[in-house]
């Protein structure tokens, strides 16, 4: 009775995490659907992408962005102070 028991509660783990991630796909296309946003589908797959990711990984991704944007928009500023005026935007 006991590995029966042990073997529900596998299944239920194993079953919890594909049902969420499935419930915040379906969320994230309707919450980018309803407003009539374009290329809606891009919301559950930026939702798969980041339930899919462990919190360190997600952490790590986050500070290499936020340090790429600062690099490029200082990258940005200094062109436009300094570069040639072929190269401002």
């Amino acid at each position: 009775m006991s590995t029966k028991i042990q073997q529900l509660a596998s299944l239920k783990k194993s079953l919890v995490h594909p049902a969420r991630t499935t419930i915040a796909a379906a969320l994230s296309l309707l919450a980018a659907r309803v407003p009539g946003l374009p290329e809606a589908y891009w919301a559950p797959i930026s939702t798969l992408i980041v339930v899919q990711s462990t919190l360190g990984a997600a952490l790590s991704i986050s500070w290499q962005r936020l340090v790429g944007t600062a690099l490029g928009s200082a990258a940005r500023l200094l062109n436009q102070q300094i570069g040639e005026p072929w190269l401002r935007c």
